[in-house]
């Protein structure tokens, strides 16, 4: 009897054994066919990864899907995607138990990063708790790339000088550059003190081209309702302000508050002061600064304007032979830039005129590579089409009042915008479409 037993104790364990045996030697019925992501993706901008699987059974099974850096945090660390997995169906689904239904499955998960660089995500597929596949993608997460820009507005009150320095912030980087510390000091130079400064955090949005955002920006919404149908109509207004304001008196300071600047000076005729900018985020730190009254310096032809522009640029900077009257090159401001981000590659020439308090730029811009996916929905746009020498050009005035006509002339990308300032916002300019479309044409 109890070698009866013990033999049907050994028959158990070798039948075990050659089960277990048997179901890991056996090849897996299920597969990753490939996975499908962005090449790119900006800092905290969400995005998708496909996951394309394979079930080679005649039936539904259950798998578990183990994504590492899906999710990495500030400091670098993946995350869990526990419940962040959608089927075809846009179905949330745990990445523990996922049905695959007999052949091709597609599986959405969610991709999102807060530190730049190269990051390789590892899908591996489970079955019955058993790999049965694994594969590999990487996403690059570009930087973003923050500058800072300042620019002084000189105006006469009676007897007192008022100096106003604008501030803006610029991103020419592909990704969000949230938490950015600036600090604005304005120093009195002849105690060399600082007389004044404070701290503000920005969030600067993903931006190629780098257009910069102004530091200063006052919005006020107005509605107003039709009385009969009671139809709501608003209308928003957007004022950008001074980051510093000072005023040099030649006797008493005035009462004025200047209210929309977070620093205001009272100073006297003859005072002299420097406004320095600094912005800080992750590892990079920019500044800027101007003295106030401005130092008298020796004011560029325009012929040594354009060549020191050309001299940054390796296309030939074309130029107008007709400007609208009253306008004069602004040849401070002229300048010839190149741009070098991870997918973009851009070249670019700006000739800016003045006419007071309004702006004319003609801007030309070689495109030499350009990954970027960006969409613009033309037909949504309320353009006006003209003829530039047989080119077909698009005019646009936008509520604010600016003013943009563009154009092709070979590969050069050509714009011509117009606007006027008042010291504290955008208005109307007096440039109107045929004076630009004007310009245009003379463009060679």
């Amino acid at each position: 009897m109890r070698n009866k037993m013990i033999t049907g104790v050994i028959v158990s364990i070798i039948i075990l054994s050659a089960t277990v045996l048997f179901w890991y030697l056996s090849p897996p019925n299920v597969s990753i066919v490939g996975l499908e992501a962005p090449k790119e993706l900006g800092i905290e901008e969400l995005g998708n990864m496909n996951v394309m699987l394979q079930n080679n059974d005649l039936k539904d099974v259950n798998v578990t899907i183990n994504v590492k850096n899906a999710f990495v945090d500030e400091k670098g660390n993946s995350l869990k995607t526990s419940q962040l997995v959608t089927d075809e169906n846009g179905t949330y689904k745990s990445l523990d138990i996922v049905p695959l239904k007999p052949g091709r499955n597609n599986i959405s998960v969610f991709l999102g990063y807060q530190v730049p660089g190269v990051q390789k995500v590892e899908v591996e597929l489970y079955q019955h708790g058993k790999l049965a596949d694994s594969s590999s993608i990487e996403i690059n997460v570009p930087t973003a790339k923050i500058n800072v820009y300042l620019r002084n507005y000189k105006g006469i009150n009676g007897t007192d000088e008022i100096h106003t320095v604008y501030g803006d912030l610029g991103n020419s980087g592909k990704s969000y550059a949230h938490g950015v510390i600036v600090n604005i000091s304005v120093i009195n130079e002849t105690t060399n003190k600082t007389v004044s400064t404070i701290t503000r955090i920005y969030s600067l949005t993903a931006n190629s081209y780098g257009i910069p955002e102004p530091m200063i920006a006052w919005r006020r919404s107005n509605s107003t309702y039709d009385p009969v149908t009671n139809a709501m109509t608003t209308i928003q207004t957007e004022t950008y302000a001074p980051i510093v304001v000072i005023e040099l008196a030649k006797d008493e300071p005035s009462t004025e508050k200047y209210i929309m600047s977070p620093i205001v000076i009272k100073g006297k005729i003859g005072d002299r002061y420097k406004v320095v900018v600094t912005a800080r985020w992750m590892d990079q730190v920019v500044s800027s600064e101007i003295m106030i009254p401005p130092f008298p310096v020796r004011e560029k032809t325009p012929e040594e304007a354009i060549a020191d522009a050309q001299a940054e640029v390796s296309f030939k900077i074309l130029q107008p032979g007709y400007i609208p009257v009253g306008y004069r090159m602004n040849t401070a401001q002229t300048s010839g830039t190149k741009f070098h981000g991870v997918s973009s590659e851009l070249e670019q020439a700006l000739l800016p005129y003045t006419k007071g308090n309004e702006f004319l730029n003609l801007q030309e811009l070689l495109v030499i590579k350009d990954d970027t996916d960006v969409s613009e929905s033309v037909a949504r746009t309320p353009y006006k089409y003209v003829d530039i020498n047989g080119t077909q050009g698009r005019f646009l005035e936008e509520a604010s009042g600016t003013k943009t006509l563009s154009w092709k002339i070979g590969n050069l990308d050509m714009t011509i915008s117009s606007y006027a300032y008042n010291g504290s916002g955008f208005t109307v300019t007096s440039l109107g479409m045929d004076e630009m479309i004007k310009m245009a044409r003379s463009v060679k």
